[in-house]
């Protein structure tokens, strides 16, 4: 075996590979930094640790283009110089020549592969961190040079903010990573238009970062709060206040491209990981939830007796106060349940507020509807009155007639679930939507129907991903063997036009794999063809390759 040959070609490879490989991996790496730098999520220092932690999973698209240019160059100087030609002279194949290359070539895939698959999703999660310790560190900055903060729909303004270290933080018992102290805050929450829709200042505030499996959420503890009550129309002062928790934005987390092998399987087992799925197995508790709303009503009914065994307790506009609903007749349609009064019994609502009763609602008719609310565990009930006669408990009997009136935004006082929503699995909601009551639901059917199509998308972005990591490993070999093939074909040519046909096929294999891996996430296309799409870019390398060997085997 001509091992000296085989040391020259390999460490010619290697070295005009890495080179390039580098330039790319810069090039890149900055690219990706631009957006969380232009977002204010980065500082100078954390901008360089980004680019660090960015820079080897940017090999799995740099190395097949690195190893076309390297190969290019160095076979084509090869070519022009007769060395080729001699070892053909010598009595060596085309196949005994393409040996080394072959050989690297089948290392830099088994590299690329078990890099993409266990290797580079840790330098992600590490970028991910790197972005959430700045922010911290940035809030804290602009903050003291007088200057808004935003995170999300939050938006943050102090006099003076500082780093609180580990051993002075002592009111929570839940370890933050890192916490902030301010002084004189104005804390306020927007929409989706960037209006203020609900603000509070305060004297003192701690704001602490948690990170729980992979994702980083903010908590904002408010000390002398002071804040607009927009029902009690009135300031509204309490000692302490928690502002509800900002969830951070993570460029890399829980998405399949950004997770490593065990990872995906694990989120295959638990998809509720995904943001996506995750609202969807909430709504689909929440309209369980309101479905159990609706049996409780019909079973508080006595069909025998002709009235009703117990009540329903409800809260809702003014803070204390309790609406008891109680009915002789309940009817049902659809996801709309109708009461009706009979000879002896009206529709009745008492409103009670702290220990006395204030109103009694009697009516000959109610429509209650019910759907998913905020809370999974508590939906939220209308209910309009038809014929109604309102008694004025408080100044002795008076009573005022009302030919439809409404009770709107109430929810439940029990919990209308079992447990709570995390101790559910997908597989347990979906179980009960698919047994009565629940499946005669409309508002179930449809919240079952999306969760189970998320988790269809889930499964197959998982497959197409796997795929998709395995083909753009095979890749490198092949492109590897392409610029060597047309190298030595297209002998006395400029490099750059050799490189320009192995770039031209690298661009086309990548767009048809990318093609594939997206159409897989397509549920009306059979995942088996988005599959044979993904593989027939490499299938068309090889096409191209084993043209070109023959070309070059008759010359």
């Amino acid at each position: 075996m001509p091992w000296i040959l085989y040391r020259y070609i390999v460490k010619e490879l290697l070295k005009l590979m890495i080179s390039s490989a580098v330039v790319l991996v810069l090039v890149i790496s900055f690219a990706a930094s631009i957006k969380p730098m232009t977002e204010g999520l980065l500082g100078p220092e954390a901008m360089i640790k980004f680019l660090m932690f960015t820079a080897p999973a940017m090999l799995t698209y740099v190395l097949p283009f690195a190893g076309a240019f390297a190969s290019t160059l160095v076979f084509l100087r090869m070519t022009n110089d007769n060395e080729i030609v001699a070892c053909s002279a010598s009595g060596m194949s085309y196949a005994q020549i393409l040996l080394p290359v072959v050989v690297l070539g089948l290392v830099l895939t088994m590299f690329l592969f078990g890099m993409s698959n266990f290797i580079i999703p840790r330098f992600h999660k590490a970028a991910a961190q790197t972005i959430e310790r700045d922010l911290m560190s940035m809030l804290v900055t602009r903050l003291n040079t007088g200057q808004p903060f935003e995170m999300r729909d939050t938006v943050l303004y102090a006099d003076g903010a500082r780093t609180v270290p580990e051993e002075e933080v002592s009111w929570t018992r839940v370890k933050p990573d890192r916490v902030v102290e301010l002084r004189g805050v104005v804390v306020g929450q927007t929409d989706r238009d960037d209006v203020i829709r609900g603000d509070a200042t305060a004297r003192r505030a701690n704001v602490a970062l948690y990170r729980d499996d992979g994702q980083s959420w903010v908590t904002i503890l408010l000390n002398d709060v002071m804040f607009y009550h927009p029902e009690r129309g009135q300031l509204i002062y309490l000692e302490r206040h928690e502002w509800p928790a900002v969830r951070m934005p993570n460029y890399f987390l829980n998405r399949p491209k950004y997770l490593s092998w065990p990872e995906l399987r694990q989120l295959a087992r638990k998809p509720e990981r995904l943001e996506m799925i995750r609202k969807s197995k909430v709504n689909l508790a929440a309209s369980i939830a309101a479905m159990n709303l609706a049996e409780h009503l019909r079973t508080k009914h006595d069909t025998q007796g002709g009235r009703a065994e117990g009540s329903l307790v409800l809260e809702g506009g003014q803070p204390g106060s309790q609406y008891t609903l109680r009915a002789p007749v309940i009817e049902a349609r659809g996801d709309t349940l109708t009461l009706r009064a009979t000879d002896e019994r009206p529709v009745v609502v008492e409103l009670r507020s702290g220990t006395s009763n204030d109103r009694r609602y009697e009516a000959q008719t109610a429509n209650v509807s019910i759907e998913a609310g905020e809370e999974p565990n508590r939906p939220i009930v209308d209910i309009e009155l038809i014929g109604a006669r309102v008694n004025d408990l408080r100044s002795g009997g008076g009573s005022t007639e009302w030919e439809r009136t409404t009770l709107p935004r109430l929810v439940p006082v029990e919990p209308m679930l079992e447990q709570p929503v995390d101790r559910y699995t997908v597989g347990q909601l979906l179980g009960m939507a698919a047994q009565p009551p629940y499946d005669a639901s409309r508002q179930v059917t449809r919240a079952a129907t999306q969760l189970g199509v998320e988790i269809l998308k889930t499964n197959r972005r998982i497959k197409g991903q796997l795929h998709a990591r395995a083909a753009s490993s095979i890749a490198c070999l092949l492109l590897l063997l392409m610029g060597t093939l047309i190298s030595m074909l297209r002998r006395g040519s400029l490099p750059l036009v050799v490189f320009f046909w192995s770039f031209l096929l690298a661009i086309v294999s990548i767009v048809i794999m990318t093609s594939g891996q997206n159409t897989a996430k397509d549920i009306e296309i059979p995942l088996a063809l988005s599959l044979v799409v993904l593989w027939s870019g490499n299938l068309l390398l090889v096409v191209v390759l084993g043209v070109v060997y023959c070309r070059l085997a008759k010359h």
